[in-house]
């Protein structure tokens, strides 16, 4: 193994990730390579085929998962569709603690919930997952969110992203999209999900004051309208900013 790597970074181009079959067959689903044909590695009689990366299929922190039957897990199912139903139906929030050791279905029973919020309630659900590897926006599970709210693509131009975010929020806050609060939220949230905004050259705590403000006037716009869910996924890897927005929210 130790050889077979040695080959592999050897033969590698300064900049680029070069794997073997054991890698690339783990993470085809989440990232796109080109294959660079058979190495002769060190002390093995067979050559190795080899891949380099090009680029990302999905989003940080996003797994692709089997859909297929969710099993033994309809206790915890029905505890959280009956607090969101309890949410809905008395128009008061709910914020539920998904706890328990890795690997056991968490985020996959959010999901099970999520869903049905869709077709029982209409419900939009805002799904946002943090990161373990130092992402450089604090901000990536929330700004994950909005995105999808705001129906903004992962590869939108600037331009295209303040576009279609001012759309979301003109039509959330029932405003026009040249209002000033709808050109202020909309520049919250643009700053949030990383582009380059004013609040960059203002004083960060005022910016992150900004930034929290928009995200509460945008969801609180849609709830008015119809229940909003947000599914936070492993939340012990969030940063202090995004547990500080959840009281609030």
């Amino acid at each position: 193994v130790v050889n077979t790597a040695q080959r592999l970074q050897v033969a590698a181009a300064p900049g680029t990730v070069l794997v073997g079959p054991a890698t690339f067959a783990a993470t085809r689903a989440a990232i796109s390579y080109e294959p660079r044909g058979l190495l002769q590695a060190k002390g093995r009689d067979e050559p190795v085929e080899a891949w380099v990366a090009t680029g990302t299929v999905l989003p940080p922190g996003h797994r692709r998962r089997s859909q297929g039957p969710l099993v033994g897990r309809d206790d915890e199912v029905t505890l959280l569709s009956s607090a969101v139903a309890t949410a809905v139906h008395r128009s008061r929030a709910q914020l539920v603690l998904v706890y328990g050791e890795a690997g056991v279905g968490k985020s996959r029973i959010a999901e099970e919930v999520g869903v049905e919020a869709r077709g029982c309630h209409g419900a939009l659900v805002l799904e946002g997952r943090c990161v373990p590897y130092g992402e450089a926006n604090v901000w990536w599970p929330v700004a994950e969110a909005i995105r999808q709210g705001c129906n903004i693509p992962d590869d939108a131009d600037p331009e295209d992203a303040e576009a279609r975010c001012r759309a979301a929020v003109a039509g959330t806050l029932d405003h026009d999209p040249d209002d000033a609060e709808t050109v202020r939220v909309a520049t919250g949230l643009m700053h949030l999900m990383g582009y380059d905004t004013p609040l960059r050259g203002i004083d960060p705590q005022r910016a992150r004051e900004e930034a929290t403000r928009a995200v509460l006037s945008f969801v609180e716009g849609a709830a008015r309208t119809r229940p909003v869910v947000i599914l936070l996924s492993d939340l012990h890897w969030a940063d202090e900013a995004v547990l500080g927005l959840i009281g609030p929210l």
